[in-house]
């Protein structure tokens, strides 16, 4: 029996997010974010395994970090695909203009150009190197079987 459930987070008061969770089963598929900011936007996404329990640093093990995904206005695309096991996603995404980010505290690095990489967390003094640049990452708990992830302005 799949379950649905919609929670929306309100964010400087200007924009909303709405995350819509079906779940089937204790795994989980993948993430599909859409645009609905009636402008192009960017993303980038990662993927973390959860913590083992009784923990909270996941091991210090590495997550994927994926960008960009750009999507037209109106449009949404599936963005990974991590069936192996639980874990968190964290998002970043920005208005083809800049005017706008979704943006949130988890560092990670991020550059210019397409990319796909394994990243840890930054953290205390740490920076990036060479042509990448740090961005603030928000997490969605992916206790699910899909998420998908609405971008609002």
């Amino acid at each position: 029996m799949t379950r649905n459930r919609t929670v929306a987070v309100r964010t400087l008061g200007l924009s909303a997010f709405l995350l819509a969770i079906g779940a089937a089963s204790p795994a989980w598929a993948g993430l599909t974010i859409c645009n609905s900011a009636g402008a192009p936007v960017s993303a980038v996404v990662a993927w973390f395994p959860a913590d083992e329990e009784g923990t909270s640093t996941n091991g210090h093990m590495p997550g994927t970090v994926h960008g960009w995904i750009k999507l037209a206005a109106g449009e949404c695309k599936g963005v990974d695909d991590n069936s192996n096991a639980e874990g968190y996603f964290y998002y970043f995404a920005k208005l083809s203009d800049g005017s706008r980010n979704w943006e949130g505290r988890s560092r990670l690095c991020v550059r210019s150009r397409a990319f796909r990489s394994q990243q840890l967390f930054l953290m205390g003094g740490s920076t990036c190197s060479g042509d990448w640049y740090d961005v603030g990452f928000r997490r969605i708990n992916s206790n699910a079987t899909h998420y998908k992830l609405t971008l609002n302005l």
